[in-house]
Parts: structure tokens; sequence; C-alpha cells
């Protein structure tokens, strides 16, 4: 082999190493959203977006900003439980896409009881900052057209 082949090849092994600690990175960033929100951590929550990131509802409404996901966070008061499962990823340098499954369970206040809710999934865009990935937009799409979760839990 060549110094010029085994060089080639160091490169794309560096790239591949790259990608692969992204996509760690934005799985991560996700688990700590579902952690922050589902214990009533508004300061954690709104630390998992950008400054001008924005949750974009079905409707086409949703928080968007600091102060905005610290109150939708701190208006579900950790009843809700998100499970999120089999990320598709796709890094384009310094932006990314991510789809993900989410199941979604509600929480009595006192803690005695949880209530499966609804299926669907998140459609990201994602962007690296210098404080790591951050969620640009999310797009919560439900599986089935059920009652919103702010009905359900009696909020909003």
């Amino acid at each position: 082999m060549s110094q010029v082949e085994s060089v080639g090849e160091l490169e794309q092994l560096r790239a591949q190493v790259q990608e692969l600690a992204d996509k760690v990175a934005i799985r991560e960033l996700t688990a700590r959203f579902n952690e922050t929100f589902d214990a009533g951590d508004g300061e954690g929550h709104a630390d998992c977006y950008t400054a001008d990131g924005r949750m974009i509802y079905e409707n086409g409404e949703g928080p968007s900003g600091r102060e905005e996901f610290i109150a939708t966070c701190n208006l579900f008061d950790g009843q809700v439980i998100h499970v999120t499962t089999d990320a598709r990823i796709e890094i384009d340098g310094d932006t990314a896409t991510q789809v993900c499954g989410m199941i979604m369970f509600t929480r009595t206040k006192d803690r005695s009881a949880n209530e499966f809710f609804m299926t669907g999934r998140y459609r990201d865009e994602l962007v690296r900052t210098p404080e790591g990935w951050r969620f640009k937009t999310r797009r919560p799409e439900a599986d089935l057209h059920s009652m919103s979760l702010f009905d359900k839990l009696g909020i909003g």
C-alpha cells in the first residue's frame, strides 16, 4: 500500500468516527430532552434548543425561544413521559436531521400511575453549536388524531 492510499484511508476513517460521534451526541441530546421535560426541568429542557429553536406542532403552533420552552415544560409539571426509539440521523457538516419514534405516557401528579397516551415520531433539524448539538426545530407527528395532550391533562 502506498503512502497516499494510507493517508486517504486514514481520512476516511476519521470522517466515519466523527459521524459516529455526532450520531451518539444527537441521541444523547434526545435522551436529555426526554429526561429534562419529564422531570419538569425547564432550564435543562430549554438548553436542548438553539436560541432561536422551535417546537412546531401539527397545527403549526408551538413554543419558541428559551422562555417559552421553560414555560411549556413547567406547564406540564412532570406529567408526561417520553420514550424515543429507532433514530435515523443524517449528518451534513454542522447540520443534521433526525427522525425517531415517539411513545408518550401521561403520569399522575402524585406519580402513582402512568397511562399510555400516543405513538408517533419526531422530525428534527439540528445544529452543531459551541455547546454541542442542539435542536433547531422539532416536529412531533402523532400516528392517530386523538385529543391533544393539553386536553388530556386539562392544562393550557
